[in-house]
């Protein structure tokens, strides 16, 4: 019997329409009946978790921000972040602002975002610093997630283009497939998997009893950390090319029916919605 659950969320937990389906709630929450943790892992920021509110009976954990922001689902409060290291991050951006001119930069604040003029704003304005250019809001904030976006360069040429540029300084990866690429730039080290160790380390857990379920690059460290790795059909190449088993679609609750076979597993019989 697996002790957890890690599951991404868009493209993975959610559906095409952007909401858990009512057949992956049951799941998650007849799993958490039988003692399953489940724990969210997601590129989104904290600001953008309302869709988990289905799941509170669960008592989800939650990482965002790609690893580096643990939250707090019930009292919507921020319990650890990983922040940006100022100085690497200015160098990083230095050389980026140097390197193409089709790059525009963003950063992702605990109180908010900042982004270059040419980004295009993908949340609604209440959150955007208007008052601070991109440089000023990593000295002065509390910055946890750089972004680079190429306008008209794809996420994977722009993976390849870029992260020699930054190299180990920081850590790249993305979980966006545009025209317009978008990668999601960290602390060195930090990634969904560095995050999810640490939160096994305090469950008394160890990565062989959890079961993990992601579906773009940004998925591959949690899903190379635990012992149950599944990907989704609608998954980026790089996680087909690493071996892990489908768990369907993501658009046909393939994440709870996973759940449900594992539960039957354990001797279970699950009760569909």
């Amino acid at each position: 019997m697996i002790r957890a659950i890690a599951s991404d969320l868009d493209g993975t937990f959610l559906g095409a329409d952007g909401r858990p389906s009512e057949r992956n709630v049951a799941a998650v929450l007849q799993a958490a009946e039988r003692g399953v943790r489940t724990i969210f892992a997601t590129g989104r920021p904290f600001r953008w978790l309302e869709v988990l509110r289905p799941l509170l009976e669960a008592d989800p954990l939650v990482l965002a921000s790609n690893g580096a922001v643990r939250y707090d689902l019930h009292h919507g409060r921020v319990i650890s972040a990983d922040l940006l290291d100022v100085e690497s991050t200015l160098a990083v951006m230095s050389d980026l602002r140097a390197t193409d001119p089709r790059l525009v930069l963003g950063v992702e604040l605990l109180e908010g975002y900042a982004i270059d003029e040419r980004f295009p704003l993908k949340e609604e304005s209440t959150h955007l610093l208007l008052d601070q250019t991109v440089e000023a809001a990593v000295e002065t904030r509390s910055p946890v997630k750089l972004l680079v976006m190429g306008l008209g360069v794809p996420s994977d040429i722009l993976a390849a283009e870029v992260t020699p540029v930054i190299d180990d300084r920081m850590t790249t990866t993305w979980s966006f497939s545009s025209d317009h690429g978008l990668l999601e730039v960290s602390r060195a080290g930090v990634t969904k998997g560095s995050g999810l160790a640490s939160l096994l380390d305090e469950l008394g857990m160890t990565p062989d009893e959890v079961a993990a379920f992601g579906d773009m690059p940004n998925d591959l460290p949690m899903l190379e950390l635990v012992g149950h790795p599944f990907r989704m059909d609608n998954a980026h190449p790089l996680l087909e090319q690493a071996g892990f088993p489908s768990a369907g679609d993501h658009d046909d609750s393939g994440v709870g029916r996973q759940i449900e076979d594992l539960l039957r597993g354990a001797g279970i019989t699950p009760v569909a919605p």
